[in-house]
């Protein structure tokens, strides 16, 4: 770049668009400034945004614009359903129903539409062949709906001719806050962007801001309920599939042959015949047609019922939000000999079991299922045995009944054999893989599986003479039913699974060699491979003895030197961690031990996977050496080894630490290596030179490997043509990098600073600068190449330093010389630098010249003065725009104005005599009218998720408005504020109860709900109003985009049966010191401002922030788990494991040029940031291990796709023991950028990293946050905060007046007494807590440890001793009578085993429950004590859970069946929860008082509070089975029961009966109602 295009001066380009300034450009004053009018359009979001959410607002006038034009619309009914072809058959996807109603007014002059939309959106529920909601409709009354509303207004309104109050230029400059002085010149600060916004604030709001020339608002005063079940992602997933591979493959779209709907197989043994329903086709005879075993039969349905949208794809009536679901279609079943089976329906997937009686034996009873399978559109209706074998072997298998020498079967991998209907429950049968000859396995029955519960593994054997043995691994798995709840011991309903016995993985990034105990054949494993080992017979009754067998491991390192170890095998222990200690001779004659891992898994096949806990990759150009904590013997890592090496602590699952030599130096510091996704510096002394190192620790796809990249920690890339020649210090020899290259860069002292050459070192040498601190610079150099551009990028694993030419932007700023009536020339000078004997830049009129720092090194301010008019110097910082004037009364009133503004990337200060040409300059910044404006809010939103596989629901997500905000307009001004949290509490108080004005200190005149007025302790207007839950504004003008969103609350709740926390996330509210003095803010608020710059193409990010508020966390491991399960999907697949780990080897062998932090640096385009700021992040997390809630609705535990077990697993394997932790904080700092120019790519990593690195590196708290220690951290917490609040809401206090002075003061001193004590006790509580968890376990009593899960915090003092006085009593007479209970309770459910475990719970109960009573009781108390402490109220979840019943379909919320088996699960202990809920009524309205009906049971509840306490008893309940009728009489209901009443000698008195009243008709029709209902069901 020659010398006259960089930094000479040359003449002005006056076609540049600044100096175009119309001469019709209003200079008037009375405007506001750049940042004034910026924040006036964000108080003008605001208020429009409190006005519309006015909760007494005054009713909307008419206009005042006579109506010339109208247009009416209305949409009675719209139907819109989105179907799917698949192979010829047609079924619906997603359907949605509306009506709409619009008004149009005025179109030729101002339009104005309105419109209404009613919506609902349901999506087909194939499994279930139902209709399910996507969009909730809105409940009417507890069983009545109507859809969703949604409301649409759009208005046109004339455009502004002229440019709307430009700015004025600013009058008063403010003298520098430093008072700085050169030379007897006074100094002079101009003002920054906003640095006076606080003193002018307020008439900054009254601006009227012109409205948008279209404005389009969108907005409902339903609550948005959406219900997202595991179905529904599976629907939503593929037909995104569907439309893209449509996209992608047009050709493919012909229909080919229909199918039927259904396709019946016979996969039973027997002949039968099936009589279909009236809906099907009738080709066949009234009996039906018969079908011999392994036949299939199509089912269509009638010509007069099929279209193209088939009968089970209507849609809801749009009259009855009720979702229509079309009686079930059922066929008959009719097997030989025995009698017929009706009403078998089949459009429901799933699995029924029917018991078939024989004809001509009652007593002969044979299981038989049907089973209904999805495979694409076709259901396919198999009926079968209820035993059935499946091959997940790898090769062909042939099974044999019993007695026959030929196979009745040979399965493919995956098929499966039905066993043969009459000799499901009778027969054996064995197994052989095929074409290898072995015979015949051992014998094995659907017996073979039988268990009290869970998965049991057998191993059976086939012998060849000539090839040893094959081993097969059966795995028994129940099979469930829709209709049948238990199945009975007695009966078959097992799959047998075959597996391979052992699968060996290796997880090294090197080969792997073993050979396992008592097996001659050795086997070898690529990188990544696994081995299937079918003649290992893992499952012997000798290897269980033996605690299982041994395995025999070799691999060679990188300089071929071999490791060797063994390790048992146990395939009784499932996700167990074993240690592989690995053994090698080093060269000086040491034997070195290094600890490998094995993870073992036993539930399928036994897997063994073997691994290295690090991989370590040098990219440092250099060799390293490792020695690890306890270890003699260090490992060396040469810088030729472009593989990882293998490394292991002396212990597996220890918290081990390294130490590291670089270049032969001394020993670093110990650093630990198990922070995964965290990096670092690690610094080698030798001598007075310190060689640093960037360290970053990856997460291997395994998990329990990490990988480990050690890179010089300083790297330095040339971005440019030439050769860079690079001088640190006062270093003559210089370090040089070829054009496009880069190169590690190894610091030689601790100046910090370089400078550079480019082209030859015969070149000029650049200033100083430094590089160890974050910064970029433009560098002025002398001879052929006059300048390149300096970036230093800092990270806490990289400092990456490049060069790179000149480039638009790079300058700090082009000084422009316009003044042209006194040719005054500008001297422009870096701060500081004057003194220096530094030349200033000397701008002539009418020239412009580039300004680069003349000492990188300085203070990063400019000065400007004028010469030949005085000795005012005037300052600038160059990061915001901003705008002056400098006036010279002895020069003829002389002014001059100036201004900074952007030109592209390119900051420009501009001095001219031209007033209007500044204004042009930063025309921008003007207020204009908006083009266009988009305004959406919405009152809350709820989002369901349910796992409607399991029927249950899993979270509720919702956003929810602010609640009541009051807000106060002062006299004569125009703009509501929002008052704060103690004022608004003070004025609702007083609406709600007029007499309390003169005790909160208000005169208020409440009469006029429209204009309500307050006149003391101020005067003006007041305003009652909410806050929606979600609003958002877009607005887009000539020079402006704006963007405003705002989301008041946000809380998840844990909707599962059981759990240790009810809410999962909520925000925190703010301390009293605070609420006292602020008003309310949302959770989360966002603004942007972006500058549109028509004359260049970039972009300007203007003002951007984003404020989130405190947030508190509470999850279990059981919530963690069940979240997985809903969004994995249903198989998981193991296929991507050879992929994932060939990703791992990529990262190896990824270049230092290819990591994101040096890709940053060359990609993306600039964009200019202004402002940019994002709020400090502070989260106060609580994490139980328990996992209560991995259950359904039946109780049965959930088998998560990635199991829950494998997290312990991870943390096992770097010494962590997972335990339970309580109220750490993680604190996260802002992350904030001031007039910078960042490419988009760098921009996003950068506020990535900033927060996750962050909070990577706040782990650290789980340490002093475990449970087991009760929280110390917590503790201190607490007392510093009560020590800050006594120093800073005094503080506060004072700028409102005396009086709040003193009240700052009393607080302060209650909130040190109170966070002390609270601290001090919750620590306490939370020690005792964590020991009576441990006792509680030792009692092995289910029962119990649920209902430890199950117990609430108390929340005050008296709550607090009344829990303990429980506990306490309960232990006591717990442990004494559990001796006679356990055992009773054991041989009821399970027999003689049961008998004698409840009879070892029972004598454990004796010694552990009494104390853990003693244990609960301090706990219960200390809780209590610091609750009473506590400021903060507690957060109840929003709704209960949704009920979904039997038929497991997903019907639209209800809020009165939601509460009623809520209540069931809860009362009594849980005792019913296994029940059905069907009804319940409330009597007396009195919520403690229920009235419910199950499935099996009446009860009738009056004890205990379900909303706050969550717990209910029962008056009496009866079993159905043992009512006789119910009758109302005299404002009562009674239940008479068929057992007969005797008296005491023994006469009868007729039946027995329970009653209780109830005085409203209402509430007794409903009982009898639902009771009468209740029995005809279960006689059926």
């Amino acid at each position: 770049i020659g010398r006259a295009v960089l930094w000479d001066s040359k003449p002005i380009d006056e076609s540049k668009w600044y100096y175009q300034a119309d001469s019709t450009f209003d200079v008037g004053s009375g405007s506001k400034s750049a940042f004034d009018r910026t924040s006036s359009i964000m108080e003008r979001h605001r208020t429009s945004r409190s006005s519309q959410a006015s909760v007494h607002s005054s009713s909307s006038t008419a206009s005042t614009e006579t109506v010339m034009e109208e247009m009416i619309i209305e949409v009675e009914r719209l139907d819109i359903k989105l179907e799917n072809e698949s192979k010829g058959w047609f079924y619906p996807v997603i359907a949605l129903s509306a009506s709409a109603q619009a008004q149009l007014t005025n179109w030729s002059k101002n339009l104005c539409l309105e419109a209404s939309l009613n919506l609902e959106v349901s999506y087909f529920n194939e499994r279930a062949a139902a209709w399910e909601p996507l969009l909730e409709p809105v409940p009417r009354s507890e069983f009545q709906y109507r859809r969703w509303r949604l409301n649409a207004v759009v208005k046109q309104h004339k455009p502004e001719k002229e440019k709307l109050t430009p700015f004025a230029i600013d009058e008063t400059p403010v003298v520098g806050d430093d008072g700085d002085e050169a030379d007897g010149q006074k100094v002079i600060k101009t003002s920054d962007a906003g640095q006076d916004l606080g003193r002018r604030r307020e008439s900054i709001a009254e601006v009227e801001m012109p409205p948008a020339a279209t404005s389009v608002t969108i907005s409902s005063e339903d609550p948005l309920e959406l219900t997202a079940t595991k179905t529904s992602f599976y629907v939503i997933q593929k037909l995104v599939k569907l439309w893209t591979d449509a996209e992608e493959n047009p050709d493919q779209l012909a229909s080919s042959k229909g199918l039927s709907p259904y396709l019946i197989q016979n996969k039973s043994g027997q002949s039968v015949v099936v009589t279909p329903g009236k809906t099907f086709t009738d080709h066949w005879s009234e009996e039906g047609f018969g079908l011999t075993d392994g036949l299939s039969q199509s089912l269509d349905y009638k010509q007069d019922t099929r279209s193209r949208i088939e009968v089970l794809s209507k849609t809801f009536d749009a009259d009855s939000i009720d979702i229509y679901r079309e009686k079930a279609h059922q066929v008959c079943i009719q097997f030989p000999g025995f009698e017929k089976i009706s009403g078998v329906p089949i459009t429901k997937a799933g699995r029924l079991i029917y018991f078939l009686k024989e004809k001509a034996s009652a007593n002969k009873i044979v299981p038989f299922v049907c089973e209904i399978e999805l495979i694409e559109a076709q259901k396919i209706v198999r009926l079968r045995s209820s035993f059935t074998i499946e091959n997940n072997l790898s090769t062909d298998v042939d099974v044999y009944a019993k007695g026959e020498t030929t196979p009745v079967a040979k399965l493919k991998p995956s098929e499966k054999y039905y066993a043969p209907l009459l000799r499901a429950s009778t027969s054996s049968f064995s197994i052989s893989p095929s074409g290898f000859g072995f015979q015949p396995s051992d014998e094995f029955n659907w017996k073979s599986g039988r268990t009290s519960g869970g998965v049991r593994h057998r191993s059976i054997t086939c012998l060849s003479e000539a090839a040893g043995q094959y081993v097969t691994r059966l795995v028994a798995e129940p099979e469930t039913y829709e209709n049948v709840a238990d199945v009975g011991k007695d009966e078959p309903h097992h799959i047998m699974h075959l597996y391979v016995p052992f699968v060996l993985h290796n997880q090294l990034p090197r080969s792997l060699r073993g050979q396992i105990e008592g097996y001659e054949k050795e086997f070898q494993l690529d990188a990544g491979a696994k081995e299937s080992l079918s003649a290992i017979d893992a499952d012997s009754e000798k290897k269980k003895e033996s605690r299982g067998f041994t395995a025999f491991f070799w691999t060679k390192d990188e300089s071929g030197r071999e490791w060797s170890g063994h390790v048992g095998i146990d395939s009784s222990k499932n996700d167990e961690l074993v240690g592989l200690e690995m053994s090698a001779q080093f060269p000086d004659g040491k034997s070195v031990k290094m600890m490998f891992g094995v993870r073992l898994t036993c539930m399928k096949s036994v897997e063994a996977h073997v691994f290295v806990p690090y991989w370590m990759v040098n990219k440092t150009g250099t060799a390293l050496e490792y020695l690890a904590d306890g270890s003699s013997h260090s490992i060396l890592h040469e810088s030729t080894v472009k593989d990882a090496i293998l490394f292991g602590m002396p212990k597996l699952g220890s918290k081990g630490k390294i130490k590291l030599k670089a270049f032969g130096s001394e020993w670093s510091k110990s650093f630990p290596l198990d922070a995964a996704g965290s990096g670092g510096n690690i610094k080698c002394k030798e001598n007075n030179r310190v060689y640093e190192l960037g360290l970053q620790v990856r997460l291997a796809s395994f998990g329990l490997s990490r990988i480990v990249t050690f890179a010089a920690y300083q790297i330095v890339v040339n971005k440019t043509n030439e050769t860079v020649f690079i001088y640190e210090g006062k270093s003559i020899v210089p370090m040089i990098i070829e054009p496009g290259a880069w190169e590690p860069y190894w610091a030689e002292g601790k100046s910090g600073v370089m400078s550079v050459k480019l082209g030859s070192d015969a070149e000029p040498e650049s200033q100083k600068f430094s590089f160890d601190k974050a910064h970029s610079t433009l560098l002025e150099l002398g001879g052929k190449v006059r300048g390149v551009y300096v970036q230093v990028e800092l990270s806490d694993s990289s400092s990456i330093i490049s060069f790179s030419h000149y480039f638009v932007g790079a300058a700090p700023v082009r000084v422009e010389n316009h003044i042209r009536k006194e040719k005054v020339v500008v001297d422009v000078f870096q701060k500081g630098e004057e003194e220096s004997g530094n030349a200033a830049v000397i701008v002539d009129s009418g020239y412009f010249r580039t300004f680069a720092w003349s000492n990188p090194l300085g203070k990063r301010l400019i000065n400007w003065n004028f010469p030949q008019l005085g000795s005012v110097k005037y300052q600038n910082n160059l990061k915001q725009d901003n705008h002056g004037k400098c006036e010279f009364p002895k020069q003829g009133s002389l002014v001059i104005y100036w201004a900074s503004f952007l030109d592209g990337l390119q900051r420009v200060v501009l001095f001219t005599d031209n007033k209007a040409e500044v204004l042009h300059a930063t025309e921008t910044e003007h207020i204009e009218q908006a083009d266009f404006e988009l305004t959406v809010s919405i009152p809350s939103v709820g989002i369901s998720l349910v796992n409607d596989h399991k029927s249950l629901t899993v979270a509720y997500v919702s956003i929810t408005s602010s609640g009541l905000v009051w807000e106060f307009k002062p006299m004569k001004k125009k703009r509501f504020r929002p008052e704060s949290y103690e004022m608004c509490q003070k004025l609702e108080a007083v609406y709600n109860d007029s007499s309390k004005a003169k005790e909160k200190g208000l005169l208020v005149d409440f009469s006029n709900p429209n204009d309500m007025k307050i006149v003391q302790p101020k005067a003006g207007s007041l305003r009652r109003t909410l806050h929606k839950g979600i609003w958002f504004q877009f607005s887009v003008s000539t020079h402006h985009i704006f963007m405003h969103a705002i989301v008041n609350r946000i809380q998840i709740d844990n909707q599962m049966r059981l759990n240790v926390f009810p809410v999962v996330l909520n925000p925190v509210p703010p301390p009293k010191s605070v609420a006292s003095q602020a008003a309310p803010k949302p959770f989360i608020e966002a603004s942007v401002v972006i500058n549109r710059m028509e004359q260049a193409n970039t972009q300007q990010i203007k003002y951007l922030m984003v404020l989130i508020q405190e947030v508190a966390v509470h999850v279990d491991m059981g919530f963690i788990g069940s979240l997985i399960e809903l969004f994995s999907p249903e198989n998981w697949d193991e296929s991507g494991e050879a992929a994932r780990f060939q990703k791992d080897l990529a990262v190896i062998h990824k270049t230092v040029m290819e990591s994101s932090a040096v890709k940053a640096v060359y990609d993306g385009q600039r964009v200019y940031i202004s402002f940019l700021h994002l709020s400090p992040i502070k989260i106060r997390v609580s994490f139980s291990i328990d996992a209560p809630g991995a259950k359904d609705n039946e109780g049965k535990s959930s088998l998560v796709a990635v199991p829950v077990e494998f997290v312990k697993v991870l943390l096992k394997s770097v010494g962590i023991v997972l335990t339970d932790v309580q109220d750490i904080e993680f604190r996260l700092a802002y992350f904030e950028l001031v007039g910078q120019s960042w490419t988009e790519r760098q921009l996003l990593r950068g506020i990535q990293k900033h927060y996750v690195t962050q909070a990577i590196k706040q782990m650290y708290a789980l340490v002093l946050g475990l449970d087991v220690i009760g929280n110390p951290f917590g503790l201190v917490t607490d007392i510093k905060d009560g020590v800050f609040d006594l120093f800073y809401e005094p503080y506060q206090g004072a700028i409102q007046g005396p009086g709040e002075f003193a009240v700052g003061m009393a607080y302060g001193v209650k909130s040190l007494v109170s966070h002390t004590v609270g601290g001090l006790f919750g620590t306490v509580s939370r020690v005792t807590g964590t020991l009576g968890k441990g006792l509680t376990k030792l009692t092995f009593d289910d029962e119990l440890q649920k209902e430890k899960a199950q117990a609430k915090k108390p929340t005050g003092i008296g709550e607090g001793l009344k829990q303990g006085a429980q506990s306490l009593a309960h232990g006591i007479l717990g442990g004494i009578t559990g001796i006679v209970t356990k055992p009773v309770k054991g041989a009821k459910k399970s027999g003689v085993k049961g008998f004698f475990t409840g009879v070892g719970k029972g004598l454990l109960g004796v010694l552990t429950r009494p104390v853990g009573g003693v244990v609960d009781f301090t706990t219960s108390t200390f809780q209590g004590i610091s609750s009473a402490a506590d400021l903060e109220k507690p957060v109840y979840p929003r709704r209960p859970p949704r009920f979904i019943s039997h038929d497991k379909i997903i019907h639209p919320y209800c809020f009165h069946t939601a509460t009623g088996n809520a209540i069931l699960q809860v009362v009594e202990e849980g005792e019913y929860g296994s029940d059905q809920y069907f009804a319940h009524t409330v009597i007396f309205n009195d919520p403690k008082i229920v009235f419910l009906v199950t499935n099996k049971h009446l009860l009738f509840i009056k004890e205990g509070d379900f909303i706050e306490s969550g717990e209910q008893k029962a008056a009496f309940v009866t079993p159905l089975s043992e009512i006789l009728e119910i009758r109302e009489k005299d404002n009562a209901i009674f239940v008479v029961l068929k057992a007969i009443k005797k008296s005491f000698f023994g006469k009868s008195e007729g039946h027995e009966q329970k009653g209780f009243k109830a005085p409203k008709e209402t509430d007794r029709k409903y009982a009898l109602e639902k009771v009468h209902e209740a029995l005809k069901l279960f006689q059926h």
